[in-house]
């Protein structure tokens, strides 16, 4: 039997977790017409010609799950095809481990078409700098999205500044509270963090504050009061 005939069959399992298969066959296949996540975490198995066929693929209408990396022949394009792309719809986290994206990325996400579900999104081993946490904190073409996880050591302040103040309320009161942007200049220690950047922006808050009280204190104080 071929490879394409055994990954056809593959319409009986509502997940997969592979790490040695061929990517271009596999994300093409009719036969992951049922599969809701997907996992391709081998070194390098996935390229933007992979992306580009799941991103065609209308089989791919029920997944909500894709993880991918680490690999370095994913780019700005490859996301591109998924952000854009008619059959990604039911589509609820996104997730590249150790894939080097520098800004264009972001700015591919946020300029989506195709992912009005997507809720998180997690992009580790990246080169991506204040600006592209901008393009993704001010975009209204991610409508569900709640949850922004990004690494690099580009990062400093600033992009704190971008989520706290521009981004959805919902979006900017998961990041305080996980503190999910990760730098070389951003102290992202529990409490220092949030404490770190409360006076940076001249807040004044009381140590007695609970974590949830001072993401509050601090949305508060960057929006001016926090309304819906």
């Amino acid at each position: 039997m071929s490879t394409r005939a055994l990954i056809d069959r593959l319409h009986d399992l509502h997940a997969i977790n592979l790490s040695r298969a061929d990517a271009h066959l596999l994300c093409g296949a009719v036969g992951i017409g049922r599969i809701k996540r997907l996992t391709l975490s081998d070194r390098d198995v996935v390229d933007d010609a992979a992306l580009e066929a799941l991103a065609n693929n209308p089989a791919a209408s029920r997944l909500e799950t894709f993880t991918a990396g680490p690999t370095e022949h994913v780019t700005h394009l490859g996301l591109a095809h998924l952000a854009s792309s008619p059959h990604l719809g039911q589509l609820l986290s996104l997730r590249f481990d150790g894939t080097p994206f520098d800004d264009r990325a972001p700015q591919a996400l946020a300029q989506a078409s195709g992912l009005g579900r997507l809720r998180r999104i997690e992009l580790c081993g990246t080169e991506i700098t204040d600006a592209g946490i901008a393009a993704l904190a001010r975009t209204t073409a991610l409508p569900s999205l709640l949850d922004v996880a990004i690494k690099s050591p580009h990062l400093t302040v600033a992009a704190w500044e971008a989520l706290v103040k521009e981004a959805p309320l919902a979006v900017a009161r998961s990041f305080l509270a996980s503190q999910s942007l990760a730098g070389s200049t951003v102290d992202m220690t529990p409490n220092q963090g949030l404490r770190g950047y409360a006076k940076h922006v001249g807040l004044k808050a009381s140590s007695r504050l609970q974590r949830r009280e001072l993401v509050e204190a601090i949305l508060s104080h960057a929006r001016g009061g926090l309304g819906n």
